[in-house]
């Protein structure tokens, strides 16, 4: 008759939500003590300060919302993996982003 906890009285996903937020909280808290807030140096060398580790609604990809300090100091959002890469420029390894204090 399939799996009792596909049935409708709802128990899977009662069951599942409580796992999937417990795991979301770790990775969540993971992410926030690699991605700190504070000021960031972009490696093209504008400096930026980072707001916010937040999900994205649909996709619950990681994002960084942060804002130039520069110019009108405009609010982006990048994706967290982008934020945290290692890029190669001039044949040199570099962070895209690095941390420079509060």
């Amino acid at each position: 008759m399939g799996n009792p906890e596909m049935a409708s009285s709802g128990r899977k996903q009662s069951t599942l939500k409580p796992m999937i937020d417990r795991f979301l909280g770790r990775e969540q808290r993971a992410m926030e003590e690699t991605l700190k807030p504070g000021r960031y140096r972009h490696f093209k060398g504008n400096e930026y300060e980072l707001l916010y580790v937040a999900r994205h609604s649909e996709t619950l990809e990681e994002m960084v919302v942060y804002r130039a300090l520069y110019g009108e100091g405009g609010v982006w959002v990048r994706p967290a993996d982008l934020w945290s890469e290692i890029i190669e420029r001039d044949g040199v390894s570099v962070p895209r982003f690095s941390y420079l204090g509060e």
